[in-house]
C-alpha cells in the first residue's frame, strides 16, 4: 500500500470512528481541539504506520511503546521542581496517541488483528490514563504538599 492510500484510509477510519462517538473532526468551529489534534494524529500516524509496514513491525510492538511512553511521561510529570521534565511529559502525553492510532491502523492494514491485540490496546490506554493521573497527582502534591 502506498503512503497516500494509507493516509486516506487512516483519515477515513478516524473520521468514522469519531463520528460514532459524536465528535466531528472535520468541524473546526465546533471543536478546534478535536480538529487540530486529529489532524496531528492522522498525519503522524500515517508516517509511523507506513514506516512500520516497511519495517514489518508488529502492532503489539507499537502498543508496548505506547505503554512505555505513558510510564515515562508519568514519571517525568511527577518529578518535582523540574519544569523541563514537566514540559517533556506534557509533550509525551499529547503525542502518544499517535502510537495508539498507528497500532490499530497497522493491525488492520497488515491483517494482524487479534483478541490479545485488542485487549493489550485497551489495557495500554487505561494504563496511560492511570500514569497521567498518578503523575499529575504527584506533581500537585510536590507543588503544594497537600493531598487533593
Amino acid at each position: 500500500m502506498n503512503f497516500y492510500k494509507l493516509r486516506k484510509y487512516i483519515y477515513k477510519y478516524q473520521s468514522n470512528f469519531n463520528l460514532k462517538l459524536g465528535i466531528d473532526i472535520n468541524n473546526f468551529k465546533n471543536s478546534p481541539h478535536a480538529y487540530l489534534k486529529s489532524r496531528f494524529n492522522i498525519e503522524m500516524a500515517s508516517v509511523l504506520t507506513y514506516i512500520s509496514l516497511k519495517m514489518q513491525t508488529k502492532p503489539n510492538n507499537l502498543t508496548s511503546a505506547y505503554a512505555a511512553l505513558a510510564a515515562i511521561g508519568g514519571i517525568l510529570l511527577a518529578t518535582p521542581n523540574n519544569e523541563l521534565f514537566n514540559l517533556i511529559a506534557i509533550i509525551i502525553f499529547f503525542s502518544k496517541s499517535v502510537l495508539d492510532v498507528s497500532d490499530g491502523s497497522l493491525a488492520r492494514v497488515s491483517s494482524q488483528t487479534s483478541d490479545f491485540g485488542s485487549f493489550f490496546d485497551a489495557w495500554a490506554g487505561k494504563f496511560g490514563h492511570t500514569c497521567f493521573i498518578v503523575g499529575l497527582g504527584l506533581h500537585l502534591f510536590n507543588k503544594n504538599n497537600e493531598f487533593y
